[in-house]
């Protein structure tokens, strides 16, 4: 083997394995993001859809039902409201409650995902 064909396989074995390194790199940058949400809807969407008739459209539920799915969990509190949420990707009704806590509720499934309890500036 010569010179410059040995150059050019070194060269494509360099290539090759930086490739490898920013494909696993995005791949696990990924896994960690699912991770960090702490949930995964039922439904996928794409992040940066916003117009809520098209996410409407795409949920199996309606907002009564995530609604009464929210009750279950958190009785004797009046819901201030039910909204349909594109959460980095994952596709959610919100619904917050009068004392401020927040339930995610997966759109597809009536599951609750997460709840947590809003922060009150006074």
């Amino acid at each position: 083997m010569n010179r410059k064909s040995y150059l050019k396989i070194m060269a494509f074995i360099v290539l090759f394995l930086i490739g490898y390194g920013t494909v696993s790199r995005v791949f696990a940058g990924e896994e960690k993001e699912k991770k960090k949400a702490g949930y995964h809807s039922s439904i996928q969407v794409s992040p940066s859809e916003k117009d809520e008739a098209k996410l409407s459209a795409a949920a199996k539920i309606t907002p009564e039902q995530a609604k009464v799915a929210a009750i279950e969990k958190h009785k004797g509190w009046p819901v201030k409201y039910v909204e349909i949420r594109n959460l980095k990707g994952n596709l959610v009704y919100e619904v917050e409650f009068q004392d401020d806590k927040e339930f995610f509720v997966d759109a597809g499934t009536s599951e609750i995902l997460t709840k947590t309890q809003e922060n009150k500036k006074k």
